[in-house]
C-alpha cells in the first residue's frame, strides 16, 4: 500500500476519465468503490510481474479472475479486463518501471511478456 500511496502522489501513472465507472471484468456487478484502485492494481501487478516474471495482459487477466454469478443458473468461470490491464501495463512501462522482453518484441501486445526493470 505504500507503494500506491506513492504512485499516487509522484502522478506519473495517468488516471483515465472512467475509471470511477469501469468495471474490472464482466463477472462483476458493480464498479469498484475504492477511488484510489487504480493506483493499488498497478502495485500488485508490479509485484507479480517481479515475482514471476515473464507475465502478460494474458496471464494478468487470469490472475484477477472469478466466477461470473448466473443467478439461479450455475456459476462459471470468467477473466478479468483485459483493457485495464493493458492500460496499467502501458503505464508501469511508461513510468520505466517493467519492460517489454526483448525476446518477444515481435509478437502481439496482449502475448508479448514483460519484465522487471528496477
Amino acid at each position: 500500500m505504500a507503494y500506491a500511496a506513492h504512485l499516487k502522489h509522484s502522478s506519473n501513472i495517468e488516471l483515465l476519465t472512467w475509471t470511477d465507472i469501469v468495471k474490472t471484468g464482466k463477472l462483476k456487478e458493480l464498479s469498484l468503490y475504492d477511488p484510489d484502485w487504480y493506483y493499488i492494481r498497478p502495485t500488485f501487478m508490479a509485484e507479480k510481474i517481479y515475482l514471476r516474471g515473464g507475465l502478460g495482459v494474458g496471464v494478468l487477466r487470469r490472475i484477477y479472475d472469478g466466477a461470473k454469478r448466473n443467478g439461479s443458473r450455475p456459476r462459471h468461470f470468467c477473466k478479468s479486463n483485459g483493457s485495464v490491464a493493458c492500460y496499467i501495463l502501458q503505464q508501469l512501462q511508461n513510468v520505466n518501471i517493467i519492460d517489454v522482453d526483448p525476446k518477444r518484441v515481435g509478437e502481439s501486445h496482449q502475448k508479448a511478456s514483460v519484465i522487471w526493470t528496477k
